[in-house]
This record gives C-alpha cells, structure tokens and sequence, in this order.
C-alpha cells in the first residue's frame, strides 16, 4: 500500500487520493478495492460508508471509534476525556466493524 494508513476519520477524499497514488505505483487493478481491502472493508462502497459514518464528531459512531483508536494507541489522556464526555462509552459497540477489529484475510465487512 501507497503511505501510512489513514485515521479512522479520514475524510473519503483522502482514501481517494490514496487510491489514485496505489494506481500511478501499480498501473493495473482495482486501486479502490484494493485500498479497501488494505484498510480491511469489503469494498470501495464499505469503506465509503464508513468514512461518512465517522464524518461528524458528535456522532455515536465517531465517538466510539476515537475511544477504540484511544485504546489501541494507549492514549490514556484522550480516553479519559472521551469517557467524561460520555460515560456510555464504556458499554458501546460500534454498528460497522472498523479496520482495528477483525482485520483478517477474509474478514473483509
């Protein structure tokens, strides 16, 4: 893959723009689908669902996805801010399954 990967609420502009940088680097393919899979969604649609899902920070979706990347990168500081602003995050599951969970070959959502 084409740079480092995304944050979680990278607008689809910039997968986009990463996918057209996978297509100038491979000149064959898919560049879309392939980007999607290398951030573990089905396809170029799933990740665009996504992206979208995320793109207003006071959703639920936002929130829960920054207390898991908070979580992933050991920000202690940020979850503990994440958690005072919303202590249901404690209990919350996310309605899509993100690229930190479930990333395997053939787990694609």
């Amino acid at each position: 893959m084409t740079g480092d990967l995304l944050s979680f609420d990278a607008d689809v502009s910039a997968y986009a723009t990463q996918a057209e940088a996978l297509l100038t680097g491979h000149r064959s393919g898919d560049s879309r689908l392939t980007l999607a899979r290398a951030y573990c969604f089905r396809d170029w649609a799933a990740l665009v669902a996504f992206s979208e899902s995320v793109a207003n920070p006071e959703s639920a979706v936002y929130r829960i996805e920054a207390a898991v990347e908070a979580v992933i990168s050991g920000d202690v500081v940020r979850l503990r801010s994440l958690l005072a602003a919303d202590a249901g995050l404690v209990r919350a599951r996310g309605r899509i399954r993100t690229r930190w969970r479930g990333c395997m070959v053939g787990n694609a959502r």
